[in-house]
Protein backbone atom coordinates (compact mmCIF):
# COMPACT_ATOMS: atom_id res chain seq x y z
CA UNK A 1 0.00 0.00 0.00
CA UNK A 2 1.20 3.46 -0.75
CA UNK A 3 -0.33 4.98 2.37
CA UNK A 4 0.31 3.13 5.57
CA UNK A 5 -0.86 3.60 9.15
CA UNK A 6 1.43 1.83 11.53
CA UNK A 7 1.15 0.98 15.20
CA UNK A 8 3.83 1.18 17.86
CA UNK A 9 4.32 -2.60 17.57
CA UNK A 10 5.31 -2.11 13.94
CA UNK A 11 7.82 0.57 14.98
CA UNK A 12 9.37 -1.84 17.48
CA UNK A 13 9.67 -4.52 14.82
CA UNK A 14 11.42 -2.12 12.44
CA UNK A 15 14.03 -1.30 15.04
CA UNK A 16 15.05 -4.97 15.40
CA UNK A 17 17.54 -6.65 13.13
CA UNK A 18 16.24 -8.64 10.14
CA UNK A 19 16.92 -11.94 11.96
CA UNK A 20 14.79 -10.94 14.94
CA UNK A 21 12.01 -9.79 12.64
CA UNK A 22 12.04 -13.27 11.07
CA UNK A 23 11.83 -15.03 14.46
CA UNK A 24 9.42 -12.73 16.31
CA UNK A 25 6.96 -12.10 13.51
CA UNK A 26 3.30 -12.55 14.23
CA UNK A 27 1.86 -15.49 12.30
CA UNK A 28 0.30 -14.64 8.98
CA UNK A 29 -3.46 -14.71 9.11
CA UNK A 30 -4.87 -14.99 5.61
CA UNK A 31 -8.41 -15.35 4.49
CA UNK A 32 -9.57 -18.92 3.99
CA UNK A 33 -12.73 -17.86 2.22
CA UNK A 34 -13.18 -20.34 -0.64
CA UNK A 35 -16.34 -18.72 -2.02
CA UNK A 36 -14.53 -16.47 -4.51
CA UNK A 37 -12.68 -19.46 -5.96
CA UNK A 38 -15.87 -21.51 -5.99
CA UNK A 39 -17.82 -18.76 -7.74
CA UNK A 40 -15.16 -18.42 -10.44
CA UNK A 41 -14.90 -22.21 -10.78
CA UNK A 42 -18.66 -22.70 -11.11
CA UNK A 43 -18.81 -19.86 -13.63
CA UNK A 44 -16.03 -21.57 -15.57
CA UNK A 45 -17.83 -24.90 -15.59
CA UNK A 46 -21.06 -23.25 -16.68
CA UNK A 47 -19.34 -21.35 -19.48
CA UNK A 48 -17.53 -24.50 -20.64
CA UNK A 49 -20.95 -26.03 -21.29
CA UNK A 50 -22.44 -22.82 -22.72
CA UNK A 51 -24.21 -23.15 -26.08
CA UNK A 52 -22.73 -21.37 -29.09
CA UNK A 53 -23.71 -21.41 -32.75
CA UNK A 54 -20.32 -22.28 -34.24
CA UNK A 55 -17.96 -25.11 -33.27
CA UNK A 56 -14.95 -22.77 -32.91
CA UNK A 57 -16.84 -20.57 -30.47
CA UNK A 58 -17.91 -23.64 -28.48
CA UNK A 59 -14.28 -24.76 -28.27
CA UNK A 60 -13.07 -21.33 -27.16
CA UNK A 61 -15.78 -21.11 -24.47
CA UNK A 62 -14.81 -24.59 -23.31
CA UNK A 63 -11.17 -23.51 -23.19
CA UNK A 64 -11.68 -20.45 -21.03
CA UNK A 65 -14.27 -22.20 -18.88
CA UNK A 66 -11.80 -24.99 -18.15
CA UNK A 67 -9.04 -22.49 -17.39
CA UNK A 68 -11.27 -20.77 -14.81
CA UNK A 69 -12.25 -24.14 -13.32
CA UNK A 70 -8.57 -25.09 -13.04
CA UNK A 71 -7.95 -21.79 -11.24
CA UNK A 72 -10.55 -22.77 -8.65
CA UNK A 73 -8.98 -26.21 -8.15
CA UNK A 74 -5.48 -24.85 -7.62
CA UNK A 75 -6.74 -22.03 -5.39
CA UNK A 76 -8.42 -24.61 -3.17
CA UNK A 77 -5.11 -26.52 -3.06
CA UNK A 78 -3.48 -23.29 -1.90
CA UNK A 79 -6.03 -22.97 0.91
CA UNK A 80 -5.35 -26.55 1.97
CA UNK A 81 -1.56 -26.12 1.96
CA UNK A 82 -1.67 -22.83 3.85
CA UNK A 83 -4.08 -24.32 6.38
CA UNK A 84 -1.81 -27.36 6.91
CA UNK A 85 1.37 -25.29 7.31
CA UNK A 86 0.76 -21.57 7.95
CA UNK A 87 3.67 -19.22 7.19
CA UNK A 88 5.89 -18.39 10.16
CA UNK A 89 7.39 -15.13 8.87
CA UNK A 90 6.20 -11.80 7.61
CA UNK A 91 7.97 -12.45 4.32
CA UNK A 92 5.74 -13.34 1.37
CA UNK A 93 5.38 -17.09 1.27
CA UNK A 94 2.74 -19.01 -0.62
CA UNK A 95 2.77 -22.52 -2.01
CA UNK A 96 3.54 -22.95 -5.72
CA UNK A 97 -0.11 -23.71 -6.36
CA UNK A 98 -0.80 -20.00 -5.94
CA UNK A 99 1.41 -19.16 -8.94
CA UNK A 100 -0.22 -21.89 -11.02
CA UNK A 101 -3.68 -20.67 -9.99
CA UNK A 102 -2.87 -17.09 -10.93
CA UNK A 103 -1.56 -18.29 -14.29
CA UNK A 104 -4.83 -20.15 -15.00
CA UNK A 105 -6.93 -17.18 -13.91
CA UNK A 106 -4.97 -14.76 -16.10
CA UNK A 107 -5.02 -17.12 -19.08
CA UNK A 108 -8.75 -17.70 -18.60
CA UNK A 109 -9.38 -13.96 -18.44
CA UNK A 110 -7.35 -13.30 -21.59
CA UNK A 111 -9.18 -16.12 -23.37
CA UNK A 112 -12.49 -14.67 -22.23
CA UNK A 113 -11.55 -11.23 -23.57
CA UNK A 114 -10.48 -12.82 -26.85
CA UNK A 115 -13.64 -14.87 -27.31
CA UNK A 116 -15.67 -12.02 -28.74
CA UNK A 117 -17.80 -12.52 -31.80
CA UNK A 118 -15.59 -10.26 -33.92
CA UNK A 119 -12.42 -12.21 -33.14
CA UNK A 120 -14.20 -15.53 -33.62
CA UNK A 121 -15.63 -14.56 -36.99
CA UNK A 122 -12.30 -13.12 -38.11
CA UNK A 123 -10.53 -16.38 -37.16
CA UNK A 124 -13.11 -18.51 -38.97
CA UNK A 125 -13.08 -16.37 -42.13
CA UNK A 126 -9.30 -16.24 -42.37
CA UNK A 127 -8.78 -19.94 -41.64
CA UNK A 128 -7.18 -19.35 -38.24
CA UNK A 129 -9.83 -21.15 -36.23
CA UNK A 130 -7.42 -23.60 -34.62
CA UNK A 131 -7.96 -23.85 -30.87
CA UNK A 132 -4.39 -25.04 -30.23
CA UNK A 133 -2.98 -21.95 -31.97
CA UNK A 134 -5.38 -19.83 -29.92
CA UNK A 135 -4.24 -21.52 -26.69
CA UNK A 136 -0.57 -21.05 -27.61
CA UNK A 137 -1.16 -17.36 -28.23
CA UNK A 138 -2.96 -16.96 -24.89
CA UNK A 139 -0.20 -18.82 -23.00
CA UNK A 140 2.46 -16.64 -24.68
CA UNK A 141 0.58 -13.44 -23.80
CA UNK A 142 0.10 -14.62 -20.21
CA UNK A 143 3.79 -15.36 -19.80
CA UNK A 144 4.63 -12.01 -21.38
CA UNK A 145 2.38 -10.24 -18.84
CA UNK A 146 3.88 -12.21 -15.94
CA UNK A 147 7.43 -11.51 -17.14
CA UNK A 148 6.67 -7.80 -17.41
CA UNK A 149 5.27 -7.67 -13.87
CA UNK A 150 8.24 -9.65 -12.54
CA UNK A 151 10.62 -7.23 -14.25
CA UNK A 152 8.85 -4.17 -12.85
CA UNK A 153 8.82 -5.60 -9.32
CA UNK A 154 12.49 -6.62 -9.59
CA UNK A 155 13.40 -3.10 -10.71
CA UNK A 156 11.40 -1.68 -7.79
CA UNK A 157 13.29 -3.91 -5.32
CA UNK A 158 16.60 -2.91 -6.90
CA UNK A 159 15.76 0.78 -6.55
CA UNK A 160 14.66 0.36 -2.92
CA UNK A 161 17.94 -1.39 -2.09
CA UNK A 162 19.97 1.20 -3.99
CA UNK A 163 18.23 4.11 -2.22
CA UNK A 164 18.58 2.48 1.19
CA UNK A 165 22.33 1.96 0.67
CA UNK A 166 22.77 5.59 -0.39
CA UNK A 167 20.81 6.99 2.53
CA UNK A 168 22.18 4.55 5.14
CA UNK A 169 18.84 3.10 6.18
CA UNK A 170 19.05 -0.20 8.02
CA UNK A 171 18.47 -3.40 6.05
CA UNK A 172 15.34 -4.42 7.96
CA UNK A 173 13.62 -1.12 7.21
CA UNK A 174 14.67 -1.25 3.53
CA UNK A 175 13.31 -4.76 3.09
CA UNK A 176 9.89 -3.60 4.24
CA UNK A 177 9.91 -0.62 1.89
CA UNK A 178 8.97 1.85 4.65
CA UNK A 179 11.10 4.54 6.15
CA UNK A 180 9.13 6.19 8.93
CA UNK A 181 5.79 5.76 10.57
CA UNK A 182 2.75 7.75 9.48
CA UNK A 183 4.43 9.09 6.34
CA UNK A 184 3.43 8.77 2.74
CA UNK A 185 5.59 6.21 0.95
CA UNK A 186 5.44 6.60 -2.85
CA UNK A 187 7.59 3.52 -3.53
Amino acid sequence: MALEVRSSDDDKEDSKSSQNVEKDARPYRGSFNPFAALAIGITGIAMAAHHQTYLFQVQIHTLWGNLLALYAVFRCFTYIFVWMAPPKTIRPSRPPTEAVASFFLTAGGLTFMSSTEQIGFWAMRSGRDDVMMFLNLIVALTFLCFTWVFGVLSFRKYMINKNSKMSGVSKSVASHGTQASHKFNPV
